[in-house]
């Protein structure tokens, strides 16, 4: 504080600064990131009563509408009133399209919490596709595909389409599947999620998995499936991040599932976050932990390469990247290599090759030389 006054005293020579004067005081070590939730209590928004996880209550009317939500530290509680005005207009549109061919579809554009999703699936949209935007502003939506490939788009402020598709040249789940039953053929994604660290997750309804790629275009793991055990779906139709948990909303079922990140779930993702950040070597530890549970995941064995790479260690990072089979990062530590062995041999090499040459030289004029002598019956001998 001594410092901060002195550089005060010093700005006032060339400005006014007031009275100068530095106050400070203590704050409470409190669990900021939950003390929060006893500011959010239940609420009723027209036909829908939203509750929160922690907190006990009497059931609703049973006319009314239930929605039980944790938003963590994400947008949509739903107190804000431009969420209960589009909570209003879903119960006005959805009376008048109830009855509709097909059902009716809702787009959640910027999802956060996902509370509107969730409330048309209650009010009885037949699907829902949510739009999420990133901390820098770009638009993940999801995208058919025929191909397969290409089952979400990134979009820039200007509209373009910026999605990175990695080695594999693939965002779209599953490239093909054989057969021809309804389950067969490309990934029907109809919903995707931006979660952090340019990790985001793509929900198929077709087959019902849900697949996670990074900010490469690399995939990072796949979970889910269609069944009636747990950890499946009926009728996936939305999917939400929250900390470090992911929601699915089956439409069937009229329930969300919670998974929870496992073990090799985090070491993946603390992982591509601190590659992400630009520090490949920190993340070496943790790409090494996760080779420990699959020691044939390709994406640590990369993960490390690239991380020997950075650190100019192209001989241990050819032995990774080869493993890891990727080809574009291989090619580069072998440049490097073999630049760097060059460099360092090639005083060497070129010695061995001058010396070669001359011995070659002298051999050959040493064999013409003894294959031009002449020796006669009588003993003499005498040169061609």
């Amino acid at each position: 504080l001594a410092r901060v006054h002195a550089a005060l005293e010093n700005e006032r020579q060339f400005m006014e600064i007031g009275s100068g004067k530095i106050t400070y005081s203590q704050t409470e070590d409190a669990d900021w990131m939950n003390n929060w939730k006893q500011f959010f209590k239940s609420f009723t928004v027209g036909n829908i009563f939203i509750q929160p996880t922690w907190e006990a209550c009497e059931e609703p009317d049973t006319e009314k509408i239930r929605i039980v939500i944790d938003p963590g530290i994400s947008f949509g509680t739903g107190k804000h009133e431009t969420t209960q005005l589009c909570i209003l207009q879903l119960e006005k549109y959805a009376q008048a399209l109830a009855g509709t061919d097909g059902g009716w579809k809702a787009l959640d554009v910027g999802c956060g919490s996902g509370i509107l999703s969730i409330a048309a699936l209650k009010l009885g949209a037949a699907a829902v596709t949510g739009i999420d935007i990133d901390a820098d502003g770009f638009v993940y939506a999801s995208n058919f595909d025929a191909g397969g490939t290409q089952a979400v788009r990134r979009l820039n402020p200007k509209g373009e389409d910026v999605i990175r598709k990695g080695e594999n040249e693939n965002v779209g789940g599953d490239i093909k599947t054989t057969g021809t039953s309804d389950y067969s053929g490309v990934t029907t994604v109809v919903d995707v999620v931006y979660r952090d660290k340019g990790i985001y997750s793509l929900l198929d309804s077709k087959r019902g998995r849900i697949f996670t790629y990074d900010h490469e275009g690399n995939l990072l793991y796949i979970f889910g499936g269609l069944g009636t055990q747990a950890g499946t779906f009926t009728t996936p139709v939305a999917i939400e991040a929250i900390g470090d948990k992911i929601i699915v909303l089956d439409s069937y079922r009229k329930e969300m599932l919670v998974f929870t990140q496992t073990q090799y779930g985090d070491l993946i993702n603390r992982a591509v976050g601190l590659r992400y950040d630009g520090d490949e070597t920190q993340a070496v530890d943790l790409w090494k932990q996760v080779l420990m549970l699959d020691e044939n995941n390709e994406l640590a064995n990369v993960g490390i390469g690239k991380a020997y790479l950075t650190a100019g260690d192209n001989e241990k990072a050819m032995k990774y990247l080869r493993i890891g089979m990727s080809r574009q990062y291989y090619s580069v530590a072998y440049r490097r290599y073999r630049n760097e062995f060059l460099k360092e041999y090639l005083g060497v090499i070129l010695t061995v090759i001058i010396l070669a040459v001359a011995l070659t030289v002298f051999i050959v004029k040493w064999r013409k030389k003894k294959k031009g002598i002449y020796v006669d019956e009588e003993g003499g001998a005498f040169d061609l």
